[in-house]
């Protein structure tokens, strides 16, 4: 297993739809900004500094669009099974948690949250430099933010980094993975671990690095997952010689089973005759703006009769669907006048819940990506055979070389007791 740790933070967000009043199943893998004493940056009376975060992050990640920058994965499919084994590649569980990178800024002596609606949010986070005489010189961080004991009472929130575009003044972007990992624990933990435990008692969350594995550990990446505090879906594999790659990165890939593959969509109600004739469009983005193509919410699954009996909650909202190719989906003869006259087709999209982090659905390509990965998906078991068959005999570990200590039982975060976060209580 390939370690490393970080620190400790959480997140959460608070969409247009009160999402207190959504059963757990159906909210965002969110923490509330309340919980951890998070402040929205007012764009109004605080724009500028909003406007020198954006920038200093675009100008980071070498972004040319004023959108956030975070790296974004694609869904794996078959054709890269090849790459995994053939490439330098590292595997980690796929935590359901809430995307956010963290930025610090010492003009304004400030560590931020920033989430994919590219909001920002000030905490309270002790990141020393490394002569401890105040706020480590800017830094972005890229990560997600969970909630431990999921299934208990006791509730730990906890930001999981597992990459890093800048530490402590110095753009590390270009470098492969391990070296960014390395500059993040040199310049970020190390020196907050040293930090007196009072310090960090108000601090809004822990800090951890993700736990990574070489490829041929996928079956043991699978069963980590199972016995993990927070919720998992699925497995990263993340290329280790590339540089950091804002946007869509086609080389960092994302496997599901089938049944789990989701896309994003943006709901419009079509109302019949009666309340109850209803029907839902599902809308996706295209060159930045919500188009309909023809694509409709299939009335079936575990959560249709909830959306029915809460249409206020659902009507122009963001939501998580997967597909099902043994359902089947009503399509109107007319999508404006006619909608109680139409076809049943074979496949559908099911809804899931509603997705209180993002304001805007998918791209259409992303659809388009989501529904092939799935026609062309690959069983963990075929997986698993395929590595181990076909896999090169190599050692990330040993080819990106990380600090000594990392081999010692120090622990993987600010705890210092690493087990605690990996095995449920």
């Amino acid at each position: 297993m390939l370690r490393y740790p970080v620190d400790s933070a959480e997140s959460n967000l608070t969409g247009r739809w009160d999402s207190t009043l959504l059963p757990t199943m159906f909210a965002s893998s969110c923490v509330s900004k309340k919980d951890i004493g998070a402040r929205q940056l007012n764009e109004k009376t605080e724009g500028k500094l909003v406007e020198r975060l954006k920038r200093t992050m675009w100008d980071l990640c070498k972004w040319g669009r004023e959108t956030f920058p975070g790296s974004q994965p694609i869904s794996f499919g078959r054709r890269n099974l090849r790459d995994v084994t053939q490439r330098p590649y590292v595997i980690g569980e796929k935590s359901d948690g809430e995307r956010h990178m963290l930025i610090t800024d010492n003009e304004s002596r400030g560590v931020y949250l920033v989430d994919r609606r590219f909001n920002f949010y000030r905490i309270e986070l002790h990141l020393p430099n490394k002569n401890h005489t105040g706020l480590v010189d800017t830094t972005l961080l890229d990560g997600e933010v969970v909630e431990d004991g999921h299934d208990t009472d006791q509730k730990t929130v906890r930001f999981l980094v597992y990459d890093a575009v800048a530490v402590d003044g110095q753009c590390v972007r270009d470098f492969n993975l391990m070296r960014r990992l390395q500059a993040f624990l040199e310049g970020v933990l190390m020196p907050r671990r040293q930090l007196p435990p009072e310090k960090g008692a108000h601090d809004a969350f822990q800090v951890y690095l993700k736990d990574f594995f070489e490829v041929t550990d996928c079956d043991t990446v699978m069963n980590f997952g199972e016995r993990l505090p927070h919720e998992c879906d699925g497995l990263i594999f993340t290329p280790v010689m590339p540089p950091y790659i804002a946007g869509t990165c086609r080389q960092l890939l994302k496997w599901k089973p089938a049944h789990m593959n989701t896309a994003d969509f943006a709901v419009e109600l079509v109302m019949g005759n009666t309340m109850q004739e209803f029907h839902v469009k599902l809308l996706a983005a295209s060159e930045g703006v919500q188009v309909f193509q023809g694509i409709w919410l299939s009335r079936s699954g575990p959560h249709w009769q909830w959306l029915t009996e809460n249409t206020r909650q659902v009507n122009g909202a963001i939501i998580e669907c997967n597909w099902d190719p043994n359902t089947y989906t009503f399509v109107p003869s007319d999508p404006i006048h006619y909608v109680e006259t139409g076809d049943w087709v074979p496949g559908g999209w099911q809804f899931q819940r509603i997705r209180t982090d993002r304001t805007s659905p998918n791209d259409e390509r992303v659809v388009g990506r989501v529904k092939k990965s799935i026609a062309d998906s690959v069983t963990f078991e075929e997986l698993s055979e395929y590595i181990h068959k076909n896999a090169r005999p190599q050692k990330v570990a040993e080819m990106c070389k990380m600090p000594g200590w990392w081999g010692k039982s120090s622990g993987g975060g600010d705890d210092d007791d690493d087990s605690k976060r990996r095995k449920k209580e």
